[in-house]
């Protein structure tokens, strides 16, 4: 930089160096607005500013300023009004930033600072950084309304796993308002269960870049687990020290119980299947059994019937014996049959033959029983609705699922007499039955824990205005209170492996759903459960 007349004496050409230095284009001015020096910017500076265009050392600043207010540019008369205001001494310091439009607009900057006698005018071009500062707004746009309006949930953590950052779309996913998200982690509404195996896939994020897919459980204000989908994905900051990860997550919940649902439906389709197939080879084989179980049960009443017969005449025959022995010719023989009356010991056989009939005929009635019940039971051949007696369903399903309660339970029935006949699917209430039934029996095994002893199951049906309503009562373990919202979802089961599928009551719950009804219950903790199943008398698709 030449030197330049009036510019302030300073040792080594500091001043100078300074000038050269500076990436603004900078003039120093007088006090009385007379431009004293320039740096090379300044000089080399061809543009549209106004405050910096073909203004040279002595040009008279102040009035080139003053031209300038006179603009129809109202951005530009502002500036230059402030630009004199420090000129004047009115200001010791001012910075503003303004456009200048044309084919393009450009943005520039304006430092003034007055130092003594002098003031500096530092110039600079600010449409690179307007443009980024505006690309910048528009994410920011971009990404707020991303946020706000998004359906999944977006949230931003640190290396440490902490929340920084949440979208409103938790709050209205997760049924909580505003203020109260706000008072809320998110991290503590994670589920115990699931909060190792998420901090595992947010570090993995950090160490690899991005993390596979992981499902993971929030509370939701309701007080169930809303079930949530995420991938974690690492986001560089401005500093380069500082890394953090965005987690993406969707609600799955719905999706995951449509799966359970699903694999439900398959589960009872196939035990549909089983059942359609047990209950024809159940019919089959009572019919089989039914043939010879009648004839024998004919030539046992036959037997019965003339065992009478003979033995009447045994009555003849020992009166006639007595009065053999009054004839000394008879004597002899009338003693060889009363030896032989006693030795076969015909009074004995007079009194259990009769009995040992009699409990045979009682077996054949059972076994009779058995078999119309099971017949009933199977329903062969019938697929759509139709009317049934609810209450032989439950008797016949009692005597089909006997050998499952009699050794732990004696099992009482108030049935009602004047409960109308339901229009149902009998195959599939005979088999809710005998899920609530098996139930009970299991939770009175249970209850029991091998003493040996017997509780109780009391089946009751009765009507209800235009609902049959069948209740299944237990003097079992009772339901615990923490998983009592569950015990109708498919695969759920506290038993043993082996000991139950957990389709049970998700089946019951099922077949009362299809049929219009519900199925609810009332249990105490080491006292029992009550089951109550309402059905409409009429078909309600």
């Amino acid at each position: 930089m030449d030197p330049q007349p009036g510019l302030p004496d300073t040792p080594g050409g500091a001043l100078e160096a300074l000038l050269d230095s500076l990436d603004s284009w900078t003039a120093l001015v007088d006090g009385a607005g007379t431009i004293r020096v320039v740096n090379p910017g300044w000089t080399a500076y061809e543009g549209g500013n106004p405050f910096v265009a073909g203004l040279r050392p002595g040009d008279d600043y102040g009035a080139a300023v003053r031209t300038v207010t006179a603009s129809a540019d109202g951005n530009l008369s502002i500036v230059a009004l402030g630009l004199l205001a420090v000129l004047k001494g009115k200001v010791p310091r001012l910075r503003l930033e303004f456009p200048l439009k044309g084919e393009t607009t450009q943005w520039f900057g304006v430092l003034a600072v007055r130092s003594g006698g002098l003031v500096a005018f530092h110039h600079t071009d600010l449409t690179e950084r307007m443009e980024v500062m505006k690309r910048l707004r528009k994410a920011e746009t971009l990404f707020k309304a991303t946020t706000e309006h998004a359906l999944d949930l977006i949230s931003v953590l640190d290396t440490d796993g902490k929340v920084v950052f949440t979208s409103h779309s938790h709050s209205r996913v997760l049924g909580y308002s505003e203020p109260e998200w706000r008072a809320l982690r998110l991290e503590e509404l994670i589920h115990p269960g699931d909060a190792a195996g998420y901090l595992k896939h947010i570090r993995d994020a950090f160490k690899s870049g991005l993390s596979p897919f992981f499902e993971y459980r929030i509370l939701h204000r309701n007080g169930t687990w809303s079930i949530f989908e995420g991938r974690a994905a690492v986001v560089e900051t401005a500093s380069a020290s500082r890394e953090t990860v965005l987690l993406i997550s969707r609600d799955v919940t719905s999706r995951k119980q449509a799966e359970l649902e699903r694999a439900s439906m398959e589960v009872q389709l196939r035990q549909a299947q089983k059942l359609e197939a047990v209950g024809l080879l159940a019919a089959g084989i009572a019919h089989e059994i039914n043939t010879p179980t009648q004839y024998i049960s004919d030539n046992v009443r036959f037997l019965e019937e003339a065992f009478n017969s003979l033995a009447e005449i045994l009555r003849e025959h020992g009166g006639l014996l007595e009065e053999a022995t009054k004839d000394a010719a008879l004597t002899a023989r009338a003693a060889g049959i009363r030896e032989l009356i006693q030795r076969e010991d015909l009074d004995y056989l007079l009194g259990e033959v009769p009995r040992a009939l009699q409990q045979s005929m009682e077996g054949l009635t059972r076994v009779a029983s058995i078999v119309k019940a099971m017949k009933i039971f199977s329903h062969p051949g019938v697929e759509g609705r139709v009317a049934v007696d609810l209450n032989e369903c439950v008797e016949t399903t009692c005597i089909v699922a006997r050998n499952e309660w009699k050794y732990v339970a004696l099992l009482e029935s108030d049935l009602a007499g004047d409960l109308p006949r339901i229009t149902c699917y009998p195959g599939e209430v005979n088999q809710m039955i005998l899920n609530l039934i098996i139930n009970a029996a299991h939770a009175i095994e249970a209850a029991l824990g091998g003493s040996g002893g017997k509780g109780t199951i009391r089946v009751r049906t009765f009507r209800d205005g235009d609902w049959a309503v069948l209740q299944v009562e237990d003097t079992g373990t009772g339901i615990p209170r923490h998983i009592r919202d569950q015990v109708f979802l498919p695969f759920f089961t506290t038993k043993a492996v082996g000991k139950g599928t957990g389709q049970g009551l998700a089946i019951v719950h099922s077949v009362a759903a299809k049929h219009g009804g519900t199925v609810t219950f009332e249990s105490e903790e080491g006292k029992g459960t009550t089951f109550t199943v309402r059905l409409p008398l009429s078909a309600k698709d």
